[in-house]
């Protein structure tokens, strides 16, 4: 029974053998040279190695393709363009979901133009409010810092209270006019998208009609 077994075991791997070498003997590659002439072998020679080239069955037609190795500047393009492809399908989202905001959000032109009218009054003010901080810190600012300059001509130290006070004028002084810069740019940026959304909003109106 052993013997059996052994003897069967050898007749599949035998067989098995056969078939592989006749497959790969079944391959012939086509591929060509550096000067345009066309080549067919079941071997290509090394100076192929890592060049594009077919792979033909036995009936000479292509059932598999080897390609060249990319260059980097191929790659470097490849990976451009997928960078490309991907800001704009972004884009597209965004477009996407601001069209379906104006359109739910809005009915008509009016709305756009009294939303934007009530958010430039707010921001008006709010800008008012922070120039006029700005004014009143800057007076008090001014001075101490008078103040500490008496002081300083008179041959005295000015106390750390008064330096300390002088310096938190300063940093009050340096956030208020930043928040007074974005609240400005803000309001720029508002009403361009205020523009952008009533041109956006006749033209989906009119492609709708």
């Amino acid at each position: 029974m052993r013997r059996y077994i052994i003897s069967l075991i050898g007749i599949v791997l035998a067989a098995y053998s056969v078939s592989v070498t006749a497959q790969t003997a079944s391959k012939l590659y086509k591929w060509t040279d550096d000067e345009g002439n066309v080549h067919y072998g079941s071997a290509p020679p090394p100076s192929v190695a890592g060049k594009k080239r077919d792979i033909l069955n036995t009936q000479g037609q292509t059932v598999d393709k080897i390609s060249s190795p990319k260059t980097p500047k191929q790659l470097a393009e490849e990976e451009r363009k997928q960078k490309t492809a991907v800001k704009q399908e972004r884009a597209r989202r965004i477009a996407a979901q601001r069209d379906r905001y104006i359109l739910s959000t809005y009915k008509n032109e009016s709305e756009i133009t009294r939303e934007r009218d009530r958010q430039l009054a707010s921001s008006i003010k709010a800008i008012k409010a922070l120039q006029t901080s700005i004014q009143k810190l800057e007076t008090s600012y001014k001075t101490q810092r008078s103040k500490a300059s008496k002081l300083e001509r008179a041959g005295k130290t000015p106390s750390e209270e008064m330096k300390a006070e002088l310096r938190s004028y300063e940093t009050e002084l340096k956030d208020k006019k930043h928040n007074l810069k974005s609240r400005q740019e803000q309001e720029i940026n508002f009403l361009d998208q205020f523009d952008r959304d009533l041109k956006r909003f006749r033209e989906l109106n009119a492609a709708n009609q």
